[in-house]
């Protein structure tokens, strides 16, 4: 079996930066004639370390769909990251787990790579020590796009304020959501426009509250849909955030299915409105907008 090419982050949003690193990884497993390989962690160290835990862009499967779309590698490393990873020292996790356990010949990592316990290694560690041992490294310099680093928490910003397209920039594509489909109460189809819902998972980075155009893959089409992100003030004014999403010229039962959206544009700010009708009149404007 080949020895590896790691790369080694935790690629939420999966975005320009990332692809650097991606694409380095693929040309040095080339000219070395090793294997491409990418080691994902399947929860964010800020779940199992002290503090808040951070708020992701992506779920494990949206992450690996986005890879696989852009930035296809050979293989796919799995790690679980518990208190007994989390209490490696930075140099026993290179040279136990990437090189013993997973046979890397060659690490590929950014600037800003944090590991080991405490998050005491950086970058400069990793590539001295691996220096030491014979062990290929490279480190990627920050990606600047528009004068701006290209950075997770850059694009979390972004999207919390609803700045679609500084977001896109620098993911290099349009932000992706996927959950199953989930019953509601039906609101939608009482207004005219029956919706599909879906619900955030407790630590997703929830995008502006406000109404979206978004692409909708069902199976393997795309549909346009109109999707509401928040609270929905006029109906309910429910403490937990969710979407809602009206597709144009689509009809079926969605129900328990994975459905994949693709946020495209931001149309308004969610508002609360003094009636039904009014609200029924703004979303009328809303897919006349998407359609356009």
């Amino acid at each position: 079996m080949k020895k590896r090419v790691i790369a080694l982050g935790f690629f939420d949003g999966v975005h320009m930066g990332h692809g650097a690193l991606l694409k380095r990884t693929k040309e040095i497993a080339e000219e070395k004639n090793l294997s491409a390989a990418i080691l994902l962690f399947d929860r964010h160290p800020s779940q199992i370390l002290p503090g808040s835990p951070t708020t992701l862009i992506n779920t494990n499967e949206e992450r690996e769909m986005l890879l696989s779309r852009y930035y296809e590698m050979d293989e796919y490393l799995y790690l679980t990251f518990d208190e007994k990873c989390a209490s490696l020292s930075w140099d026993n996790f290179i040279s136990d787990v990437l090189v013993r356990d997973l046979d890397a010949a060659h690490l590929v990592a950014g600037f800003d790579f944090r590991f080991g316990k405490y998050g005491k290694g950086d970058s400069n560690m990793l590539k001295a020590f691996c220096r030491g041992k014979g062990i290929g490294c490279d480190i990627i310099d920050p990606v600047e796009i528009d004068g701006e680093i290209v950075s997770s928490t850059l694009i979390r910003a972004y999207l919390e304020q609803g700045y679609l397209q500084q977001a896109k920039k620098l993911l290099g594509h349009n932000h992706i959501f996927t959950a199953p489909v989930v019953r509601g109460k039906e609101m939608g189809r009482n207004l005219g426009v029956p919706t599909i819902n879906q619900n955030f998972a407790p630590n997703a980075c929830v995008p502006r509250f406000g109404v979206y155009k978004t692409l909708v893959h069902i199976d393997d089409k795309v549909h346009v849909g109109v999707t509401n992100v928040g609270i929905r003030p006029t109906i309910e004014a429910s403490d937990i955030p969710r979407l809602e999403t009206y597709i144009l010229n689509y009809d079926g039962d969605l129900y328990d299915k994975n459905v994949t959206l693709e946020f495209v544009e931001f149309i308004r700010v969610e508002q609360k409105f003094a009636n039904i009708e009014e609200l029924k009149q703004m979303i009328q404007k809303d897919i006349k907008i998407a359609e356009s």
